[in-house]
């Protein structure tokens, strides 16, 4: 079931994604987006689009080693036991906007789709989907960007970042909404961009661990319409 409003979050239950609205608090324009993600590099916030509302991640004023400001109390939430370790690898990845899914605790295989709309960004205008986040700070991503002609699946791994597979996909254009779709069944990845796949990817291992949403550097997105289907 799909979103009407990626700001109004998401419900994990019985295993499945329930399509329900989520109470943002009084979150209006310019609030957090804690509601229903956890920021913890860049800022990120709720934007109104029209009629609607989105996620936005600011770059605009982006420096390098900008974590979030509530970093460690998002690192406590999505992983408590652990909670400084992964607090300081994140910090270490600064560069890279990350905030993460409040309410799916964990994403193995199946289906995810997100919505993009580039807004700016003078050395980057990336988006992409993070997935099998783990404590330690290592976790992987389907990055598309608007500046390149290329999907790309990076591993962010001992605070190293490389790139598993680049493929040639057109450049999202900036002002219009895009679709990103990940797939995931049996170690496999595919990733595809406004409903063309160009990439696939054999990881070897499963995959499980947190899920959020990714961006780069000076990058501002906005985001709607998360959909996310685990495997039946």
């Amino acid at each position: 079931m799909r979103f009407t409003h990626f700001a109004f979050g998401l419900l994990l239950a019985a295993c499945r994604v329930m399509a329900a609205p989520v109470d943002l608090g009084g979150a209006a324009a310019g609030a957090s987006a804690s509601a229903s993600l956890l920021p913890l590099v860049g800022m990120w916030a709720v934007q109104q689009e029209g009629a609607t509302n989105v996620v936005v991640v600011d770059g605009s004023k982006w420096r390098e080693g900008t974590a979030a400001v509530n970093v460690e109390a998002g690192a406590a939430a999505t992983f408590p036991r652990e909670a400084k370790p992964f607090a300081d690898a994140v910090k270490s990845h600064a560069f890279f906007p990350l905030a993460v899914v409040r309410d799916v605790a964990n994403f193995n295989l199946g289906t995810v789709t997100v919505r993009f709309k580039l807004i700016a960004g003078r050395e980057d205008q990336a988006v992409g989907i993070a997935f099998a986040l783990q404590p330690s700070g290592d976790y992987l991503v389907l990055r598309a960007n608007g500046l390149e002609n290329n999907l790309i699946l990076f591993q962010f791994k001992n605070g190293r970042r490389s790139a598993l597979k680049e493929v040639r996909a057109p450049a999202p254009k900036s002002g219009q909404w895009h679709e990103l779709k990940m797939v995931v069944v049996s170690g496999t990845v595919r990733g595809s961009v406004d409903g063309t796949q160009y990439l696939e990817f054999d990881l070897k291992q499963p995959t499980a661990g947190r899920l959020g949403l990714w961006s780069k550097a000076d990058s501002v997105v906005q985001f709607r319409d998360l959909d996310v289907q685990p495997a039946k």
